[in-house]
Formats: structure tokens, C-alpha cells, sequence
């Protein structure tokens, strides 16, 4: 009888769980229109650091990477992990299905300002002043 309590309870959380996940986002259609963006990573930065898309839109990221070492874009919602390769652009492809704000990162471990001997950036125009590094590159889509 026990063992019949832990199976019911079990899967009365499991069902919660997942109904709650699944509230977090909202899901859309895809609209057949495609979204190209230029984008630059650095020493630790991404420019722009915030990205709005329309929900259903096929994106196209075309990553230049200014370092020379390689950096890398996670985007856990879509299962996006790339590298980027030093000195190179690299496209990113993924339909945008669905609704939120969601952060990017960089998922190639690429220092911090003491270990390179050199202050950060914040975005590519700006002057090297921020003592930032690897945890600090990230940025904000949002998707409407």
C-alpha cells in the first residue's frame, strides 16, 4: 500500500512540475519570416547584448568573434550550443518558438580580465575599463 502512495505522489508532482514548466513559456507558430542578425563577441562581451525577435521567426546569427581565441553562444531554450572559432563569423540558425526573455552565454571558459592581464570591454565600442570576464558574457533575448 505504501508503494502505491509513492507511485500516486509521485506522479501528481511530476504532472505539476511539467504543467508549471510548461507556463513559463508560451509557444507560437512559426511565420515563415527570417530575422538576420550581426552580432560580435569579445573579451567578454556580445554585440548587441540584447536581441527582440517576433515569436515564430526563423533567426539567423551571424557571429563574428574579435578575439583571437575561441569563445562559444549557449541558448539552453532552443539547445543551442556553439563554438566560435577565433577571428571568424559563424552562423547560428533556430526558429523562435517561443515567448519569454531568455539569456545567452558564453560556453567556452575564455578567462577573466586578471588572468589575460587586461580590463574588459562591454560591448564593442567600448573602451577596455570593466573588470569583467567569462561569468560576465552573456546577454538578453527576448521574444515577443
Amino acid at each position: 500500500m505504501n508503494k502505491l502512495w509513492l507511485v500516486l505522489i509521485t506522479t501528481i508532482l511530476i504532472i505539476g512540475i511539467g504543467a508549471y514548466a510548461g507556463s513559463l513559456t508560451s509557444a507560437c507558430q512559426t511565420t515563415g519570416k527570417t530575422r538576420n542578425i550581426d552580432m560580435t563577441v569579445g573579451s567578454w562581451f556580445f554585440d548587441p547584448s540584447e536581441l527582440n525577435i517576433n515569436c515564430g521567426d526563423h533567426v539567423i546569427l551571424n557571429i563574428h568573434n574579435e578575439d583571437a581565441y575561441d569563445h562559444g553562444i549557449g541558448l539552453d531554450l532552443f539547445g543551442l550550443n556553439k563554438r566560435l572559432a577565433a577571428l571568424k563569423t559563424t552562423t547560428i540558425e533556430f526558429d523562435a518558438t517561443a515567448k519569454g526573455t531568455f539569456t545567452y552565454y558564453c560556453t567556452v571558459p575564455c578567462g577573466d580580465w586578471q588572468a589575460l592581464g587586461r580590463l574588459g570591454k562591454t560591448s564593442a565600442n567600448s573602451a577596455e575599463t570593466e573588470k569583467i570576464g567569462h561569468f560576465d558574457q552573456k546577454g538578453k533575448i527576448t521574444i515577443t
